[in-house]
């Protein structure tokens, strides 16, 4: 993963970029720093418009993810408790959503395997294997395989299956 020099959220304060804006950014990265979560802190500390954060959160499908940080960060005090508890609902329930696409995806596998037939899982379940090593951070609507032209039938049948 590339990772993107604290020196931009420097660059964050010289623009003109909202603070529920640097919040987000800050809160949906797998490693924060102290100086990160000392600005995070900063950031929960000052007003903020928890509608429009959710808003924006759920549009870019980020909330599972803001709230694991925020949860992990020790934050939840500073958060209004009925917000903490909508992010914490949807981190769970997207977790619950991906463990069963999980499953099906490793079902899948396994017959294909058995046929002979060669799948490559991509984008979110392979993001969520090889990156984020937790199924709840990002939110999956379906499950993206390739696969040979000529085994999409076989393939089709194992899926009707």
């Amino acid at each position: 993963m590339i990772e993107i020099p604290y020196a931009i959220i420097q660059v964050m304060h010289k623009r003109k970029i909202y603070n529920k804006h640097k919040l987000l950014f800050l809160c949906t990265r797998l490693e924060i720093n102290d100086s990160m979560r000392q600005e995070i802190r900063k950031l929960l500390s000052s007003s903020t418009d928890w509608n429009k954060i959710i808003e924006i959160s759920l549009h870019h499908e980020i909330l599972p993810f803001f709230y694991y940080n925020l949860n992990k960060l020790n934050f939840q005090n500073i958060i209004p408790q009925d917000i903490f508890a909508v992010m914490r609902d949807c981190y769970y329930a997207n977790l619950h959503r991906n463990l069963l696409f999980e499953k099906e995806i490793s079902r899948i596998l396994e017959l294909s395997n058995r046929e002979g037939i060669k799948i490559i899982p991509f984008k979110g379940f392979s993001l969520i294997q090889t990156l984020y090593h937790n199924p709840a951070l990002r939110i999956m609507a379906d499950l993206d395989i390739l696969i040979k032209v000529n085994e999409f039938q076989k393939i089709k049948n194992i899926l009707a299956q």
